[in-house]
């Protein structure tokens, strides 16, 4: 993984251009990395990976304190990788043992832009070995910015990355902003070799020190801080690191044996939906605790492990999130933190904390397959979890994974907040941090295989009550920034960062569409200002989308929340799961259709005798629900649908009629009827999922106070609709629906997966 040549410049010239201490560890020749997977387990002390944790190490706890004293101890590892996902995860290996933070502030940026920043910075930057097609001996020394045209014509023609991120050149910085002393000088004696097996390698000669401009000045008196570090002074010690199912600690955790409904699929798929404490305590730990005993009972009786987990949706009360820092600790000792699945969290206004849980049954141990270097192909389930700084998304803020890909088929996408990757804080304001949401779910589905917005099968977007204070600016625009964003992709160009796209078969407006033609997002902010940045992300949504016809609109859920993860504003979730872009491709892509249903009017509805036996005696027939709207209602649906593979049907129900009125229980039911079997028949109508075999989960939030007596009817009744009636149902109150929409009555989506074909590499034959 680390590269030698021209290794002398470093060693003899860095700590006199910067003036700063300089570590050198030499290694032999024969030292490589014997775990070559993509992801990484720490292996022999020979281990080129392992040696460098060592030297890190003793660097931290020995040499610098020694020799140092008053120098501070590193706690962060800077790295230049742009793509690869296996220098990446072998870094932050190593930094999450020695507890430091992994920097990568190049990762996944557009190869073109960074091409460019490269040489405006670096002027000085030499290319000291090829190693691909197209270059040879005659390219070797040459300054990077020389290549320009060379380069380009390589990428268009044969792939060949212009920064070199395939490892198709290597290249010295002579010159930069940190080397505030002079810079470095090849005086004379540079020679270039072949190695044997097609590379060429500037071997220098004469290493100089320089001042000025082109460093003339060579007869500066600058101290040398460079210390070279004896590998046999310190010693190598491989930390044990579990890949197994000890990396969750379930299993030194309680059971509680207390039943609960699941739905389980033909494509292994399991959902636990709305699993609340059964205790009377409100402590929070209490609470996340209880709820866990109870699912690994009903995870045992299903020979499920905790690792088996793609998803959770966390439903906090309002007054737990400030202990959340200790239910995260008891979160994710049960689920574990290596390969976690992704999550949503948000505090709703319930008194109980509730967990909803979709599994995929071994895909825990075959990801462990995956790192072992045996497995399927495609796998069960392939984990998005980075967790090094960048600005190309935020790294997750607990413990759990930005995304995984399930099956082949479709992605499954962690809830995503207005963070920006490249310090982790907040952008100002409700409207920027909602496109700072859709921008990075972006960047996560891009380095999905290229996936894309439009892939979706629908969103929720989550509104904290803090943003609907004051003048309330852009909170009553949601639907119309959530539309410039999807319609512009986040400002996002899919396959950009791979290099799939080459700068001369791409407008150049497009190209730079995520930066403005900056470096990054965050100069063009701090240079025009936010404002102007939106005007130019809507001008461009504007160009490229038709909210009324553009089949980029998905369908969109508004919910008023009291509060979110790190008091940010607003949060989305793209619920139902996203598509995979080569499962898009091969099955046509999403399609779309919509219809209405009207209370009144019974349609096809399949209604069966008996429902859910809840597991007591309802007593809250005969109750009344206040409301200022009479019950008569209609509801609209919207389909989602990636064929053979899965769809999601989404439903509003609004009142027809304005008035005061009590409502019982039993008109409740009869309205809920009608909202399930509305969800049932569009899938009926669309003809292309087998009946209740493929409903894995329905979700259904509501705004009455009377949350025992929603409840209770929604479980009944969804029990009772034929195609729906073994589905898993979870139910939430929210504070309100979206502004401008106080006649909305209930929102909800219904989750369809169908067997998932096997069809070229994207499916896999049903276990």
């Amino acid at each position: 993984m680390f590269q030698s040549a021209c290794s002398k410049v470093v060693t003899s010239t860095l700590s006199k251009c910067t003036g700063l201490p300089v570590y050198v560890l030499t290694v032999s020749n024969s030292s490589s990395s014997n775990n070559v997977e993509r992801d990484y387990i720490p292996s022999t002390s020979e281990d080129e990976i392992e040696i460098l944790y060592n030297f890190l190490s003793h660097l931290q706890t020995a040499v610098i304190p020694s020799l140092h004293p008053g120098l501070p101890l590193p706690n962060a590892l800077c790295t230049g990788a742009t793509l690869s996902t296996y220098q990446r995860t072998r870094i932050e290996s190593i930094t999450t043992r020695l507890n430091w933070t992994s920097i990568s502030p190049m990762w996944r940026q557009s190869p073109f832009t960074l091409y460019k920043s490269i040489i405006a910075t670096f002027p000085s930057t030499i290319v000291c070995k090829v190693a691909t097609i197209g270059m040879s001996e005659k390219h070797v020394g040459k300054e990077l910015g020389d290549l320009n045209s060379t380069l380009h014509a390589l990428n268009e023609k044969f792939g060949v990355s212009v920064v070199g991120e395939g490892g198709e050149f290597e290249t010295l910085v002579l010159d930069g902003p940190a080397f505030v002393n002079g810079r470095a000088k090849l005086t004379g004696g540079e020679k270039v070799v072949e190695d044997g097996a097609g590379a060429f390698i500037l071997v220098p000669g004469m290493v100089g020190f320089g001042v000025g401009v082109g460093g003339g000045g060579l007869d500066v008196e600058v101290e040398d801080k460079t210390v070279f570090v004896d590998c046999d002074s310190f010693s190598v010690a491989v930390p044990h690191t579990s890949h197994s199912n000890s990396d969750s600690n379930a299993t030194t955790m309680y059971v509680k044996k207390f039943q609960i409904r699941s739905k389980s699929t033909r494509c292994g798929l399991v959902q636990f939906s709305d699993i609340r404490s059964s205790t009377n305590n409100s402590s929070p730990t209490s609470q996340i605790s209880d709820i866990l005993a109870i699912l690994k009972y009903n995870l045992l009786q299903q020979n499920l492990s905790p690792l088996d987990a793609i998803s959770c949706v966390l439903h906090l009360p309002n007054s737990t999130t400030s202990a959340f820092s200790e239910v995260n600790k008891i979160y994710s000792n049960f689920f574990g933190t290596v390969y976690p699945g992704s999550r949503v969290c948000i505090a709703l206004a319930s008194p109980k904390m509730s967990l909803s849980v979709t599994l995929l049954r071994n895909s825990g141990s075959s990801l462990r397959e995956i790192v072992a270097g045996s497995h399927r192909d495609p796998p069960l389930r392939v984990t998005l979890d980075v967790s090094s700084i960048s600005s190309w998304a935020p790294v997750c803020i607990g413990p759990y994974s930005q995304a995984s890909v399930v099956r082949g088929g479709f992605n499954v996408v962690s809830g995503m907040i207005g963070l920006r990757g490249g310090d982790m804080e907040l952008e100002n304001g409700f409207e920027a941090q909602l496109r700072r949401c859709w921008t990075s779910l972006a960047s996560v589905l891009d380095a999905l295989d290229g996936g894309c917005l439009e892939d979706s099968l629908g969103a929720v977007v989550y509104v904290a009550e803090e943003a609907m204070k004051g003048d309330g600016v852009g909170v009553g625009r949601v639907r119309e920034i959530c539309g410039e964003c999807v319609g512009n992709n986040g400002g996002i160009l899919p396959g950009l960062a791979e290099g799939k796209l080459c700068l001369n078969n791409v407008p150049e407006t497009e190209t730079e569409i995520e930066t403005g033609g900056y470096e990054d997002f965050e100069t063009w902010v701090e240079i025009e200002g936010i404002d102007a940045v939106n005007e130019e992300l809507k001008r461009l949504g504007n160009e490229n989308n038709d909210q009324e016809s553009s089949p980029f609109h998905l369908p969109i859920t508004v919910l008023v929340v009291p509060e979110l993860p790190k008091m940010a504003l607003v949060e989305v979730e793209l619920a139902g799961g996203v598509a995979n872009a080569r499962a898009s491709k091969i099955l046509g892509g999403v399609k779309e259709s919509s219809q209405e249903f009207v209370n009144n009017d019974n349609g096809a509805i399949k209604v069966l005798d008996g429902g859910w036996d809840l597991g007591y005696n309802s007593t809250i027939q005969g109750s009344m629900l206040k409301t200022k709207a009479k019950i008569n209602a209609k509801t609209k649906t919207r389909i989602r649908l990636l064929e053979k593979c899965m769809c999601a049907v989404w439903g509003t129900t609004t009142t027809v009629e304005e008035g005061e009125g009590d409502v019982t229980f039993e008109e409740l039911e009869t309205c809920l009827l009608k909202i399930f079997g509305a969800m049932a028949n569009s899938v009926k109508n669309e003809a292309m999922m087998n009946s209740s075999e493929s409903c894995l989960s329905v979700r259904l939030w509501h705004k009455f106070d009377e949350e025992g007596v929603v409840k209770d009817a929604a479980q009944r009744t969804l029990g009772r609709v034929s195609g729906l009636e073994e589905a898993a149902l979870s139910i939430a109150k929210v504070e309100q629906f979206e502004v401008g929409s106080e006649n909305i009555l209930f929102e909800s989506v219904g989750v369809f997966v169908d067997t998932i074909q096997t069809q070229t590499e994207v499916f896999i034959q049903n276990r």
